[in-house]
């Protein structure tokens, strides 16, 4: 059996090629957003970084007191040369859940995907204030 040295054998650039790219590493990385947390008197506001996904890609879902956003994406690309197939899939998921606060409308949450960031509206539940008297 003839022995070939790894460093002089015509497939090493593609083993340095497949297990060396920062590429294909990312492709095998789940990613979780960046999120930012707005509060003003009426609402806040849940703000996702998620470029890359379209409005139907997202789940958003209320279990209780927890507010669930998750995404599942799935894509893939083929490319052949020199009578060798290359095929590349990457597959994107996250979930991120949020405990709400007491004070929150639960049924006028509202969310919207601009820009690649996924806006979600949580309005408030309006507080009574009540005045008492010293007698």
């Amino acid at each position: 059996m003839k022995r070939i040295a790894l460093n002089h054998s015509p497939f090493l650039h593609l083993f340095n090629e497949d297990f060396n790219s920062t590429k294909r590493v990312k492709n095998f990385l789940t990613k979780v957003p960046a999120v930012n947390i707005l509060e003003d008197k009426e609402s806040f506001s849940v703000e996702l970084a998620a470029p890359s996904y379209e409005k139907s890609d997202f789940k958003i879902e209320i279990n209780k007191n927890i507010l669930t956003v998750s995404t599942e994406k799935s894509t893939g690309t083929e490319e052949e040369k020199n009578k060798y197939s290359l095929r590349e899939f990457a597959y994107n998921a996250f979930s991120r859940s949020f405990t709400l606060p007491k004070n929150v409308k639960k049924d006028e949450i509202s969310a919207s995907y601009e820009g690649g960031v996924l806006t979600l509206s949580l309005p408030k539940l309006a507080i009574k204030t009540y005045k008492v008297e010293v007698a």
